[in-house]
């Protein structure tokens, strides 16, 4: 029957220490640290659109969002782009050609040769268009005729 004391002596000093270590931080709180990398680009939605005709922009379009965890003010995108041979062979067809990124439209030259303040957060439609009627156009069913590359800049300067 000695032992049966010693055992409760030995419970009430480990219920005892234990209550002790919980009670060492006074505020009880437990923290979680975090690290994530700043990102700012284009994420490609949906690459494929179709390039509407005869001054119409076709309903079948390419989609972006801007990312930007930064909290930039301001992004700013250029766009380089490339036509098929045979667009480049039709006399005036580069300069028709329109494209809309959200609700800003201009020619697509002017895209490639100024940086444009854009929209970030949510997705934005792309189309391009041509006044050029599909006759003018040479026969073709390919789905890079005109690839478009965005590149976004993002300065740290104009953080809010």
């Amino acid at each position: 029957m000695k032992t049966k004391p010693m055992m409760s002596f030995l419970g009430l000093t480990l219920l005892a220490s234990t209550s002790a270590l919980a009670s060492s931080d006074s505020n009880n709180d437990i923290k979680f640290g975090v690290e994530v990398e700043g990102m700012c680009g284009v994420k490609i939605v949906d690459g494929k659109g179709v390039l509407g005709t005869g001054g119409q922009a076709s309903e079948d379009n390419a989609q972006i969002k801007v990312v930007n965890n930064q909290g930039l003010s301001t992004i700013e995108t250029e766009v380089a782009y490339t036509l098929d041979p045979e667009l480049q062979q039709v006399a005036g067809f580069e300069e028709s050609l329109i494209m809309t990124i959200g609700s800003e439209s201009k020619p697509l030259t002017s895209w490639q040769s100024a940086s444009t303040p854009i929209e970030s957060g949510r997705v934005l439609n792309v189309k391009q268009k041509t006044s050029f009627d599909e006759m003018d156009i040479p026969a073709m069913n390919r789905d890079d005729a005109i690839t478009t590359t965005f590149t976004v800049f993002c300065d740290a300067s104009t953080t809010s």
